[in-house]
């Protein structure tokens, strides 16, 4: 990856280890000064956009600090220089309280002691008519001060997190990190999404229409770096998976729900360690904006009684995510 790239209005570095550890993704665009001190895509070149584009596809998480006051109509605007075909955008406030979500929450004992989770491991992708957006940007407009947490692992490894901070794996990390034979299953693997999510038997869900609902393969194309195979899984909402045999074309089925989760929890697991984390500590004003076909994400920790608000821009592209093809 290049160590630093200049922009008219700025520079784009990568974060310091220590904030990334392994994890292969971070990197910050600082503007000049004596310049528009909010980004806006107005103020950049022909050449920023294309610096920027690249950068996100590289770095997959970009941090621009000190974007108070932004408007929210300049994030739609700023989705558009890695999408330019946005169908469909909705945004929305993030909460952080891990209680709230898991069916077994952490003890009493266990939250007093500073331990929280990781909600979930996902992409903002609704599995159901609109399809996953390259890109989701979110702005931090007030964020509370509390204590810092820790996340700790089944091995007992620890990770010490800001509270309410964003955790992000990538998929490309993943998809390195996974076996030969583990590899070429998920090459040749499609998965079959449920309308939503799949503890609800299709029969007792809402009206719902076939052709609606969507299935992708296992490995997704980066279109700026399209050698790197980015392996992007949602869990929650697989409902059956469908295997090629590469040689002899037989189509083996795994639609046991149970067997599916089983097998997408081995392949991310391996990516879900303290060194391959970047979890990002928000400050007042950040703007992050994600490469959503290239990262896992999560919010994370309980900030009690203290609320934040964020912007959150969500999109939706009008092209499905490009299978990996190594070319």
């Amino acid at each position: 990856m290049p160590r630093r790239t200049r922009l008219w209005q700025g520079i784009v570095f990568p974060l310091s280890a220590d904030q990334t550890k392994n994890s292969l993704i971070g990197a910050e665009v600082v503007l000049c000064s004596g310049l528009p001190r909010m980004i806006s895509p107005l103020d950049l070149t022909h050449e920023d956009i294309s610096t920027l584009r690249q950068a996100l596809y590289d770095y997959s998480v970009l941090v621009i600090r000190k974007q108070n006051g932004i408007e929210p109509s300049v994030l739609p605007q700023l989705a558009r220089i890695w999408d330019e075909d946005i169908v469909y955008m909705h945004s929305g406030g993030a909460k952080a309280n891990h209680t709230e979500f898991h069916g077994v929450p952490l003890s009493q004992e266990e939250t007093e002691s500073g331990q929280t989770r990781f909600h979930r491991r996902h992409m903002v992708m609704p599995c159901y008519e609109a399809l996953p957006g390259r890109v989701t940007l979110v702005h931090g407009v007030k964020i509370p001060k509390a204590p810092d947490q820790k996340v700790v692992f089944e091995n007992g490894t620890v990770l010490r997190i800001a509270a309410g901070a964003t955790a992000f794996v990538s998929g490309a990390l993943a998809f390195s990190l996974l076996s030969t034979e583990e590899q070429s299953f998920a090459l040749n693997t499609t998965i079959q999404y449920a309308p939503r999510r799949c503890e609800i038997p299709l029969d007792e869900l809402p009206l719902w229409k076939n052709d609606h609902v969507q299935s992708h393969t296992m490995v997704w194309r980066n279109p700026g770096r399209p050698a790197q195979p980015h392996l992007q899984i949602l869990g929650a909402c697989i409902h059956s998976l469908k295997t090629a045999d590469p040689y002899r074309g037989e189509i083996t089925t795994v639609d046991d729900v149970a067997e599916a989760r089983r097998i997408f929890h081995t392949f991310m697991k391996k990516a879900m360690s303290a060194e391959f984390i970047y979890a990002h500590t928000w400050e007042e004003g950040d703007l992050v904006i994600f490469y959503n076909q290239g990262v896992l994400h999560s919010i994370t920790g309980q900030l009690k009684d203290e609320k934040r608000l964020m912007w959150q821009c969500n999109m939706a592209s009008s092209m499905p995510p490009e299978r990996f093809t190594g070319e």
